[in-house]
C-alpha cells in the first residue's frame, strides 16, 4: 500500500453485508421470495416495477451504454454475462489493478453479481424470471480487489482514472462503485476522490455507489464516496419495502434499491442469495443506463432528480425495527423514472419559446438545481408545466389538465421532499378548486373543493410527511379554507368563516415540522392578517393594523421558522416587510421596503440559505422589476429591468444563492424568465 493511502474499506463494511449477517438476512428473506415470487418476476423485481418496465417499454434496455463496474472483476465466461471478453462480447474491456495486467477475471464472484444486477441476461429459476435492469448494456470490468477485504484507495483512484481516460474508446456513461470508507453526514471536504468524481460528472459519466452496511447504531452518514456530491448514493430496502436494518442513512442519501434477499449469477455459473448495499447499486447503475439510453446527454443533477422524483416514499420509521432517522427516503420506481426522463427531454429547439401567451405562473427549484414551473396559457386557457435544466434547456410544456375549462388563472406549484411537484389550480369555468399531483411520472387531478365559487388565490405547501395542503379563497361565501390531503382524499375546514370578507391575496407557509400559517386580506377591514395552526385548530391574529386594503400578499418561513410576510399597502401605495420570531406568540416587527407610490405591486418572497429575505416586486409608476435584498431590518432595492413587471414569480437557487425570477412582457405577450446574482 502506498504511504499515506488507507484501506477504501474493510470486507466490503459499506457495501455487503458481514458473513453473519448476512446469512441471517438471506434465510429470512428465502422463505418470502419463494412465497410472494410466483412464476413472473421476483418480489424485489416487481418492487420497483421491473416488470411492468419489461411490458411497456421493451426496447428501453440501456442498448449503446457501456457501465463501468469497479469490483472484484466479473467472470466473463458466465453465460449471462456473454461467454466472452473484448469487442464482440457484453464485456469489452477492462483492467486488472490486482495483479495489474488485461484480463479482469473475477475469482471471488461480488463483481460478476454486480454486473450481473445490472446488464445480465433473462433467466428463470424455480418459476421466477431475474434479468439485469439493463441486460443490452456492455460492461467493463475494472478489477481492484481479489476479495471483499481491506482494497487502497490508490487502486479506486487508478480505476476511476481509468475511467475518465477510456470513457470515449468503450461508450462508458455509468461507472458503479460498492466499496466505500468513513461515515459522513455531510460532504467530506477532502474526499480521496473528489477531482476524480467531479471531472468524471463534467465528462456525463454518472457514478453510482452504494452507502454502507453498517447501519445507524453509531450515527447517522454514509460512506464515501456515496457521500460525495459527484456520486448518486443508493441504500437498501428488502422486498416488502422496509429499509434493510444494515443500510447507512442520513440526509445525504440520495436514493432507495432492493438489496436483501437479491438472487444474482455468481461465479462458473452458479447463482446466488446476496445481501448488502453492495447489490441496491447496481439496480440504479441500470436505471442510470436506461436513463442515458433516453437522453445520452442528460447531466449528474438532471438524472439524480428524476431518480428522486421518479420514486415511492419510504419513511424509516414505520415499519423498520432498530434505530431508525425518522427521515423520507424516494425508493427508486423504474416505469416512474422512465416516464419521468421522457417528459424531460430537451425541446426541439426550433419551436417557439414555450412561454407564449403565458400570464400567472409558479416557479421552484429542486435540491438538485432543476427548476419546475407551472404557468397558465392565455391563449389556450390551460394549465402547463415544464422543467429547466441546470444548463438552461427546457422541456417540452406538458398539459396537466386536459379536461374542458379554463384551468390556472390562479395556481401555486410546489415541490415535496424529493422534488416531485403539486400544483393547485382554479378552474375558472366551473368554479372549482383542482389538484394535479405526479404519479410514478404522470400528472394526476383532483377536484379539491366545488362548493359555489372556490379555489381563488390557491397557495399550496407540503407538510413534514409529504402531504400537499392548500389554502384558498371561497368567493361567494367569502371565507379563507384550507384543504388538506388525508389518505384517499381531501379535508377542507374553514380557517376564518366570517359574515365579513376575508381570505383574498392568501399566501401558505409550512415550517420545518410541518405547521403551517396563512397571510391573507381582511378586505371588510383592510387589515393584514395571519392564521398558524395548532393542535386546537387555527389561532388568528392580525399583522398590521395599519392599513386600509392590502394585496400581493407572500409569506415563508426561515430556517429558524420565523415567519416572514412581503405585501403591498394599497392606500399609501407602498411595498412593506412584516417578520416574527414566533408565530404562536407573535410580536411583528413591520418596516417600509419602497414608499415610492403604486410599488410593491405582484410582490414574491424567498428566504436564502443564509436567513435573508428576497422580494421581487413590480413599480406600475416606472414600469419596472425591483429585488429587494439584505436583512430583515435593511434592504436595498436594485433595479432588474424596464418594460414589464406582472405576474412575477420568484425561487432561489440552492447551489449558488443566485435569484431565479419570471415576470410578463407586455410588449411580447411573453412570460420571461431571468435569472440575478444580486
Amino acid at each position: 500500500m502506498p504511504p499515506g493511502d488507507s484501506p477504501a474499506l474493510t470486507a466490503f463494511q459499506g457495501c455487503a453485508v458481514p458473513r453473519q449477517l448476512a446469512a441471517q438476512f438471506v434465510e429470512v428473506l428465502s422463505s418470502r421470495i419463494l412465497l410472494t415470487g410466483g412464476a413472473g418476476f421476483s418480489a424485489p423485481a416487481t418492487l420497483i416495477g421491473q416488470e411492468l418496465l419489461v411490458t411497456e417499454f421493451p426496447l428501453l434496455t440501456g442498448g449503446g451504454q457501456t457501465v463501468a463496474v469497479i469490483d472484484t472483476g466479473i467472470d466473463y465466461t458466465h453465460p449471462l454475462l456473454g461467454g466472452g471478453f473484448g469487442p464482440g462480447f457484453k464485456v469489452v474491456g477492462g483492467y486488472d489493478f490486482v495483479d495489474n495486467d488485461t484480463n479482469p477475471m473475477d475469482s471471488f464472484g461480488h463483481g460478476t453479481a454486480i454486473a450481473a444486477l445490472i446488464a445480465g441476461e433473462s433467466f428463470e429459476m424455480n418459476g421466477t424470471r431475474y434479468q439485469g435492469v439493463a441486460p443490452d448494456a456492455s460492461l467493463v470490468a475494472l478489477r481492484v480487489a481479489a476479495d471483499t477485504s481491506e482494497t487502497p484507495n490508490s487502486r479506486i483512484r487508478q480505476a476511476l482514472q481509468w475511467v475518465l481516460d477510456n470513457r470515449q474508446q468503450f461508450g462508458i456513461t455509468v461507472a458503479n462503485i460498492s466499496f466505500g470508507y468513513g461515515k459522513y453526514e455531510s460532504a467530506p471536504v477532502d474526499g480521496q476522490f473528489a477531482l476524480l468524481l467531479a471531472n468524471l460528472a463534467e465528462a456525463g459519466v454518472i457514478v453510482v455507489a452504494s452507502s454502507g452496511n453498517a447501519g445507524i447504531n453509531s450515527g447517522w452518514g454514509i460512506r464515501y464516496p456515496a457521500a460525495d456530491p459527484n456520486a448518486i448514493s443508493v441504500g437498501a430496502v428488502d422486498a416488502f419495502d422496509v429499509i434493510s436494518e444494515f443500510t447507512e442513512r442520513g440526509k445525504l442519501l440520495d436514493v432507495l434499491a432492493p438489496g436483501e434477499g437479491i438472487v444474482a449469477p455468481w461465479l462458473a455459473g452458479q447463482t446466488r442469495q446476496v445481501s448488502g448495499t453492495s447489490y441496491a447499486a447496481p439496480i440504479v447503475a441500470g436505471a442510470v443506463a436506461l436513463i442515458k439510453q433516453i437522453n445520452p446527454s442528460i447531466t449528474l443533477n438532471e438524472t439524480r432528480s428524476i431518480l428522486r422524483a421518479g420514486s415511492q416514499d419510504n419513511l424509516d420509521g414505520d415499519d423498520e425495527f432498530g434505530v431508525v432517522t425518522q427521515l423520507r427516503f424516494p425508493r427508486i420506481n423504474l416505469p416512474a423514472v422512465v416516464r419521468l426522463t421522457q417528459s424531460r427531454l430537451p425541446a426541439d429547439p426550433t419551436l417557439p419559446d414555450p412561454w407564449p401567451a403565458a400570464r400567472n405562473n409558479s416557479i421552484a427549484f429542486d435540491r438538485d438545481g432543476i427548476l419546475h414551473a407551472a404557468f397558465y396559457d392565455a391563449s389556450e386557457r390551460t394549465l402547463k408545466y415544464a422543467t429547466r435544466a441546470p444548463s438552461g434547456e427546457w422541456s417540452a410544456p406538458m398539459i396537466v389538465d386536459s379536461e374542458d375549462g379554463d384551468f390556472g388563472r390562479y395556481l401555486s406549484l410546489a415541490l415535496d421532499s424529493v422534488g416531485r411537484p403539486g400544483i393547485a389550480y382554479f378552474d375558472a369555468a366551473a368554479g372549482d378548486l383542482r389538484y394535479a399531483r405526479l404519479v410514478e411520472g404522470q400528472f394526476v387531478v383532483e377536484v379539491v373543493d366545488s362548493r359555489q365559487s372556490v379555489g381563488l388565490y390557491a397557495s399550496t405547501k407540503f407538510d413534514a410527511e409529504n402531504r400537499p395542503a392548500i389554502a384558498y379563497y371561497h368567493r361567494t361565501k367569502g371565507d379563507l379554507r384550507f384543504a388538506r390531503r388525508e389518505g384517499a382524499g381531501w379535508k377542507v375546514d374553514d380557517i376564518d368563516r366570517h359574515s365579513n370578507d376575508r381570505g383574498r391575496s392568501v399566501s401558505l407557509a409550512v415550517n420545518s415540522f410541518g405547521r403551517f400559517s396563512t397571510a391573507y386580506e381582511d378586505s371588510t377591514s383592510g387589515k393584514l392578517k395571519f392564521a398558524v395552526q395548532t393542535s386546537n385548530g387555527w389561532v388568528i391574529d392580525t399583522i398590521d393594523n395599519d392599513t386600509s386594503g392590502v394585496s400581493y400578499i407572500s409569506a415563508a418561513y426561515d430556517r429558524n421558522d420565523r415567519l416572514a410576510v412581503s405585501y403591498y399597502d394599497a392606500t399609501p401605495a407602498d411595498l412593506k416587510f412584516a417578520s416574527t420570531d414566533d408565530p404562536l406568540n407573535p410580536r411583528w416587527r413591520v418596516v417600509t421596503i419602497a414608499r415610492k407610490g403604486a410599488v410593491g405591486l405582484f410582490s414574491q418572497l424567498a428566504i436564502d440559505a443564509d436567513n435573508n429575505p428576497a422580494i421581487l416586486y413590480y413599480s406600475r409608476r416606472d414600469d419596472a422589476l425591483l429585488l429587494a435584498r439584505g436583512t430583515i431590518t435593511r434592504m436595498t432595492a436594485t433595479r432588474l429591468q424596464v418594460g414589464g413587471g406582472r405576474f412575477t414569480s420568484l425561487a432561489i437557487e440552492p447551489e449558488t444563492g443566485g435569484v431565479q425570477y419570471s415576470w410578463y412582457s407586455a410588449s411580447q405577450n411573453t412570460l420571461k424568465l431571468s435569472m440575478t446574482g444580486l
